[in-house]
């Protein structure tokens, strides 16, 4: 269940496409899932109507779109942290945490945005689940990759 849990939170939250299997290498993909996996864990754990699913949907999408280029930035970061730490200097570290900081941010920008379309387009109710869902995976992949992670300490 943990594994499907964490297949389903990288998809999600748009955080990640890739997870290392090698802690010094970043880039290689070890997780995969398929839109349909996302959609079903949603609607397992989502209690739409029939009439709300298809508009649920397309502002899921829109959700998705807006926040990939935010958590794609933040992938590159993270990857450039851990391929060139021994090359980063104190101030180069500093702006990559400051850079970060923003987009995460932005990430809350724009899941605050969603939350509000889904609470106008839909629901109360629907947007709560939705925000539950998102907050809890996303909170869930962050503690995840937090595990995985070497500590860093500038020299």
């Amino acid at each position: 269940m943990r594994k499907l849990l964490l297949l389903l939170i990288v998809s999600v939250s748009g955080i990640l496409t890739t997870m290392a299997q090698d802690k010094n290498d970043y880039s290689n993909s070890a997780i995969s899932i398929t839109e349909a996996d996302v959609k079903g864990y949603f609607e397992k754990n989502m209690e739409l109507k029939p009439t709300e699913t298809e508009k649920f949907w397309k502002i899921y999408g829109q959700y998705v779109d807006e926040l990939k280029p935010v958590t794609d930035k933040n992938n590159q970061l993270l990857k450039d942290v851990i391929e060139n730490k021994s090359m980063s200097t104190e101030e180069q570290i500093d702006q990559k945490i400051l850079t970060s900081l923003n987009m995460q941010e932005k990430a809350i920008e724009i899941r605050i945005k969603y939350y509000n379309k889904i609470k106008a387009e839909l629901n109360k109710n629907i947007a709560s689940q939705f925000y539950q869902i998102d907050h809890y995976l996303s909170c869930y992949l962050a503690a995840s990759l937090n595990e995985e992670l070497p500590y860093y300490n500038a020299k």
